[in-house]
């Protein structure tokens, strides 16, 4: 038995020596117990019993407590946390707290019992209970808000009253079974479709490699605290750097500790115990050491500002808890946190290979060959490396990764690059403000004899602005009294000695002979200021003597050229990315400190294998005619096959053709549109020549081109002449203004209410007879119309009712956020679309604006009912039984917040749907069974082909690969899956989870339906990524940034206020929440 100690008071509540009735209290080394189990301050304030006056009373509720709270602990592998004890106390005192009640009431106190009646244990914070299998307890009694499943049964006791004892054995074996996961209201794997297989043909390669963890070792994890709010990462990293080579206890034993220099330091052992190994191990949440540091480099206007720092023992995470359990239905709940903590022990490891820069976390880039970008910037290959727990144990995920860097070039070079393409002093501001920058000259002056001022630290800053009015190093002066010993012959005609004199930047330099009789050679960039902010503290340098210091992440928007140039330098065959990977992973092992090895952690060089199978290719459904071409690693073409539905392509299109005398002449104006009638007309569209009309006699003009006033005009003209659609020819890149597409979007879509689509100059007038481009125009033009291009053979019954009808919604939702560098009242875009058909072939969508970085949506339930009223207008005023819900772009982190938001509103807006039908309202009432699935794309996770295997394009795995076996979650429904074929590079799958299955699709169902409706996005002869109803969503958030950015135009001046007022009413300018565009556009996929 172990002591229990109120850590406030140290008083022991259930040591032997407490057997009298005295109140007397004493302290650990009084007691005669060992390993005392300490009621930490961080844990809920129980009811101790301190209340109850009789000793002997007291001391027996005390020791009914004592003993829960030990059930509970043995009644666990793991005992490592507050988290997981503070779950397990509450837990325990429900469940005595149910027993205590039900004695109560089957024996009442005697009358002549004088005696205080045992007050039963509350909790600080009470929160409402959620399992369904939680204890019987009065309804005062709380559960712990995550999904908790209690013991079953009761302990046998009669209570403290009584005298006797809790049943520990039987209390430990319930209290095995209890659920602590956050997860475990996730739908659960319902079997696998991969088979284990010693046949290396029937496995791929992963980018993880497993990591051999010494059974019953742990990490100690430590919290640095006492940071300002306004410490940016750079700066917390240098005080931590400062506390461990300030503190003797880290600075002398850093081999048994590793830091992420910004809150945690990762021990593998007790650093307490490092210098006194007999001294009591620290409890929970107590200080181990405290440290005094210099705020800021030294130097700097700050240099004198001492700061201290504070470092706590956190908790002890167990290897074990990473350990795969068969017997587990969820992960541990440590395993995250252990995972994490190892992450950071690894990550020593991965910064140790020479050369190496680490940025983050988990990003690494050893060095290596850097690709040359545009702007100043470069492209360098790196490591991206995380630790995570799957079915495989735990494992380390290792990608190639690239990102943009500053080249280490003057400064002057990269403003002149800037300057090229921007030809604008904002553009250029923005290009290098942060920038860190190291002073070329020697900082001492000319005569100096004291060297100790020019060091690293005095020479290294940090840009702040341009110097006003962009003034040169010669135009740019300040006042400055000059002494006789910096008055040099060149300059010192007409100086005074003491006399304050207005002196330019170059002058300055020149008469403290920081160039040593040198001269500035730029006499066109302007100065820029490496000091503070306000007067006084400027400090103005020409840029020609600032070297950019290397391996500094460009964190601004890149251009479209850059993203075009690092895509290109980023695209690697798969053959490429695996081979960087192993020889990464070999250098990091080959390279790691000793800790790795004394921490009882071994990283595996090979890659791990796991199961696949392929999905074959469904069948593809299209219009009358011939049948269509065989589907060839994901792909097909169309060769005359006519679209599956084009009964709604009537109307006349209107075309408006770009400014000035263009490319084309009428008459090649007017054949092209012939050439076009022509292949719509093989696919089925119908469209005599006289329905097409265009703007010939109404040329617009470049200015006229930027006034949403002519295009109103010109559309308007357009549909009082019949026309559904206006088609607009725009400049191909080199002449593109973004913003001509915008209006041109914003004007059709919310202002007119007509179809809308954009044609690039340079296509029609190098491609006016390419059958493959004029296909995919003609895709479009039959999806405005509200037609649907082809489909594919569904095989699943779960989408039909019982009179083999399709009964099932579809809905995709997707949230995106404003661009860095946006104004901070920009708002989030919200989109959720949804089917109305049984083929899965059109989705129309609502769109809604919230808070800036907001991902949940906040205007779910009106746009789902918006969905679902759609579907029942497309079939017969029918409800649909299920829906199906393809959630795009949530972290692992909200996928509670998920179900317990965007799941609820969907089941409401169902039943306000329904509550206005007629069954309803006579009683009949139908349940809706949905089924939630996250789609995540932002992961780094790939496969490659193992020898001797059928490979795809490029060398890829075949297209319809899936994996759910190996780095997967045994207890979760996920899965990968790759439905496309990778034209270039390696290609990624996509990572499905399911949260909530209430329509009880089999693994091989959901697989085999999610793979199929990647063969039907809507304007493409090719399987795409992920499940097209997310793909719709995004284009659609997309769309709705595009009336942002015509509604508030850079937003960068407008107040709080006034873009609440300008996106409140975007927001409802189509009549309803959800729906910006006009209702001519209902029922439409406008934005595809």
């Amino acid at each position: 038995m172990a002591p229990i100690i109120d850590q406030n008071s140290d008083l022991c509540l259930r040591c032997p020596a407490r057997t009298d009735s005295t109140e007397s209290k004493h302290d650990l080394e009084h007691c005669s117990l060992v390993s005392p189990i300490k009621i930490n301050a961080r844990w809920p304030k129980f009811d101790l019993g301190d209340n109850i006056k009789d000793p002997d009373e007291r001391l027996r509720y005390q020791s009914q407590a004592g003993a829960i709270l030990e059930a509970a602990k043995l009644g666990h592998d793991t005992y490592d946390g507050t988290a997981l004890t503070k779950k397990l106390l509450e837990l325990a005192f429900q469940a005595w707290r149910a027993q205590l009640e039900a004695k109560r009431k089957a024996e009442p106190p005697k009358k002549a019992e004088s005696r205080q009646q045992v007050p039963p244990p509350t909790l600080e914070s009470p929160v409402s209970t959620s399992g369904q299998n939680a204890p019987a307890a009065s309804s005062s009694a709380h559960a712990h808000p995550s999904a908790v499943t209690a013991p079953s049964g009761s302990a046998q006791t009669s209570g403290p009253n009584a005298g006797q004892s809790i049943d520990t054995t039987s209390l430990e074996q319930q209290f095995r079974q209890v659920t602590l996961s956050t997860d475990s209201q996730f739908a659960s794997r319902p079997g696998w479709t991969t088979q284990e297989s010693q046949d290396t043909k029937q496995k791929v390669f992963t980018n993880h490699f497993q990591v051999t963890l010494q059974p019953s070792r742990c990490l100690y994890e430590y919290t640095i605290g006492d940071f300002d709010e306004e410490d940016t990462r750079q700066q917390k990293r240098k005080l931590i750097e400062r506390l461990i080579a300030a503190v003797p206890l880290l600075h002398n034993h850093q081999r048994f500790f590793a830091s992420d220099y910004v809150s945690r330091i990762i021990a593998i052992k007790d650093l307490s115990l490092l210098e006194d190994p007999t001294r009591v191990p620290l409890p929970e949440a107590s200080l181990l050491v405290q440290g005094t540091v210099t705020q800021y480099q030294t130097g700097t206007k700050d240099s004198g500002r001492q700061k201290t720092l504070n470092v706590y023992y956190n908790r002890r995470l167990s290897f074990d808890n990473l350990r795969p359990d068969a017997s587990r239905t969820n992960p541990h709940p440590f395993a995250l946190d252990t995972a994490n903590a190892l992450q950071i022990l690894i990550a020593k490891c991965s910064a140790a290979v020479p050369g190496t820069v680490q940025l983050g976390k988990n990003r690494f880039y050893p060095p290596g060959p850097v690709g040359a970008l545009l702007e100043g910037l470069q492209a360098q290959r790196g490591f991206y490396s995380s630790v995570h727990s799957a079915a495989a144990g735990a494992l380390i995920n290792i990608n190639s990764v690239a990102s943009v860097f500053y080249q280490p070039t003057t400064l002057n070079r990269l403003m002149d690059d800037v300057w090229s393409r921007e030809g604008s002093y904002e553009r250029l501001q923005d290009a290098i403000r942060g920038l860190r920058v190291r002073i070329c000259y020697n900082r001492c002056k000319l005569g100096e004899a004291d060297r100790s001022k020019d060091t690293d630290a005095r020479r290294t800053k940090t840009v702040a602005e341009l110097a006003p009015g962009n003034k040169t190093p010669t135009q740019l002066k300040f006042m400055k009294t000059l002494r006789g010993s910096q008055k040099q012959p060149s300059v010192s005609s007409g100086f005074k000695d003491g006399v304050k004199r207005e002196i330019s930047v170059a002058e300055n330099i020149s008469i403290e002979g920081y160039l040593n009789g040198g001269k500035l050679t730029d006499e066109d960039n302007p100065c820029v200021n490496l000091g503070g902010a306000s007067e006084g503290t400027k400090s103005w340098f020409p840029p020609e003597q600032l070297e950019i210091i290397q391996n500094q992440p460009f964190k601004r928007v890149l251009s479209p050229e850059v993203i075009g140039k690092l895509v290109t330098f980023a695209c690697r065959g798969p053959n490429d990315n695996k081979r960087s990977i192993d020889n990464y992973v070999r250098d990091v092992v080959n390279h790691a400190p000793q800790i790795l090895a004394d921490s009882g952690v071994r990283i595996s060089t090979e890659m791990l294998r796991v199961p696949f199978r392929i999905i074959p290719a469904p069948q593809l459904l299209y219009g009358p005619g011939p049948s269509v071409s065989a589907i060839h690693q994901a792909h097909w073409d169309l060769k005359s096959r006519k679209f599956l539905d084009t009964r709604r392509a009537v109307g006349n299109i209107h075309i408006i053709w770009p400014p000035g005398p263009g490319v084309l002449s009428s008459q090649k104006k007017l054949q092209y549109i012939q050439r076009m009638q022509q292949e719509f007309h093989k696919y089925g569209l119908q469209l005599p020549s006289a329905s097409w009309t265009s703007n010939s006699e109404r040329a617009w003009s470049d200015q006229q081109a930027l006034s949403k006033a002519y295009l109103e005009r010109e559309m308007n003209l357009a549909k009082q002449a019949g026309a559904r659609l206006v088609i607009m020819f725009l400049k191909n890149n080199t002449g593109f203004n973004p913003y001509h597409y915008a209006a041109f979007k914003y004007t059709a879509d919310l202002v007119v209410g007509i179809q809308s689509l954009c044609i690039n100059e340079g296509k029609y007038s190098t491609q006016i007879v390419g059958p493959g481009y004029l296909a995919n125009v003609a895709m479009k033009v039959n999806l405005k119309f509200c037609n649907t291009n082809h489909s594919v053979k569904y095989s699943s019954p779960k989408l039909l009712n019982e009179d083999n009808k399709i009964d099932t919604l579809i809905l995709g939702a997707d949230a995106t956020h404003p661009s860095p560098g946006s104004s901070g009242w920009y708002p989030s875009t919200t989109a959720v679309v949804g089917s109305v058909d049984d083929r899965f072939g059109r989705f129309p969508g609502s769109i809604h604006f919230q808070s800036p970085g907001q991902e949940i949506i906040g205007e779910m339930r009106s746009m789902v009912e918006q969905r679902i009223r759609e579907w029942q207008s497309c079939n017969d005023g029918r409800l649909p039984a299920k829906i199906l819900y393809y959630r795009d772009g949530v972290g692992t982190s909200q996928y509670n917040e998920v179900l317990n938001n965007e799941a609820q509103a969907i089941y409401k807006a169902y039943d306000i749907v329904q509550s206005s039908t007629t069954a309803a309202k006579q009683g009949e009432k139908k349940k809706l069974k949905l089924t939630v699935v996250i789609v995540t794309k932002r992961h780094h996770t790939r496969f490659y082909p193992t020898p001797g295997m059928d490979v795809g394009m490029n060398g890829n795995c075949l297209p319809g690969t899936v994996v759910d076996r190996g780095v997967t979650i045994p207890h979760c429904f996920d899965f990968f899956l790759q439905a496309h074929s990778g034209i270039k590079g390696t290609v990624k799958p996509t990572y499905y989870v399911v949260l909530k299955d209430e329509i009880g699709f089999t693994a091989r169902e959901l697989q085999d339906f999610t793979h199929d409706l990647c063969f039907t996005y809507v304007r493409a002869t090719s399987a795409v990524s992920y499940a097209p109803p997310t793909y719709y969503a995004d284009r659609l958030c997309e769309r709705g940034r595009l009336y942002l950015k015509i509604a508030l135009g850079g937003g960068t001046n407008l107040t709080e206020d006034q873009v609440q007022k300008i996106v409140g009413r975007l927001a409802i300018k189509g009549g309803k929440v959800g729906k910006p565009y006009h209702s001519a556009l209902d029922g439409s996929m406008f934005w595809m």
